[in-house]
């Protein structure tokens, strides 16, 4: 219990933030406490209750001006956590707060990569109408299309042809979007970026094309798709 006297309110904030204790937190806030102290791993307050999930905890944080895009030491922000947990209602308070929709961490993901990858398709809504940037690229060359198509997440394939994603865009070994989804067996997405638009005779360097990916996967079927839109060879 003594030892407990010695404990700062910048540490309390963050324990309280632990256990998502709003009514704590804003006391605390209210006594001088760091709002935008960071834990031993470089987590800031707002951050730990975004990724757990805690939303009064993360409004009471936002109200008393906890920095919306702050990161992490790998450059993951609040946002991302939110959107990596799939917490939507979190994600619309941390935009209604101004929360960057574009930026990225230390692998160039952005908050939309990380929503189309696990196919939450709410977030990705939200940020697509929040203004994210549709074709940005990791480290990798990697879009949020890509991510999405590879995984079969036609839905969010869908929102992001309507955002106006670029179909043929390339990663660092040449793949689009389209590739991914024909080599991965992803029929419903094939179809949905055919008729999206997206180039079925595109090749890679070494002359491979979205028909011989999904052959060499052995997907039948996709291959009559792609045939049957008028691929070449």
């Amino acid at each position: 219990m003594i030892q407990n006297l010695f404990i700062s309110n910048d540490k309390r904030l963050i324990k309280a933030a632990q256990v998502g204790d709003a009514a704590k937190i804003g006391a605390l806030i209210d006594k001088k406490a760091d709002v935008n102290v960071r834990n031993s791993r470089g987590l800031t307050a707002l951050l730990i209750t975004a990724q757990n999930g805690y939303e009064d905890a993360v409004n009471v944080l936002l109200s008393g001006g906890a920095d919306v895009n702050a990161g992490d030491e790998q450059g993951n922000t609040a946002l991302m956590a939110a959107v990596e947990q799939n917490y939507p209602e979190i994600v619309k308070m941390l935009l209604a707060r101004g929360a960057e929709t574009n930026l990225c961490n230390q692998t160039g993901e952005t908050a939309l990569m990380l929503a189309s990858g696990k196919g939450f398709a709410d977030p990705a809504q939200m940020l697509i109408k929040g203004g994210a940037d549709v074709n940005l690229k990791d480290i990798e060359g990697t879009t949020a299309l890509m991510l999405a198509s590879a995984r079969g997440h036609v839905g969010i394939v869908r929102m992001l042809i309507e955002g106006k994603a670029d179909l043929n865009a390339r990663n660092n070994i040449g793949f689009t979007g389209l590739m991914f989804a024909c080599w991965k067996g992803r029929t419903e997405t094939v179809k949905a970026l055919v008729a999206g638009g997206a180039d079925i005779n595109i090749k890679k360097e070494d002359g491979v094309t979205a028909m011989m990916s999904a052959a060499v996967g052995g997907h039948l079927e996709i291959v009559q798709i792609i045939k049957d839109a008028g691929a070449r060879g």
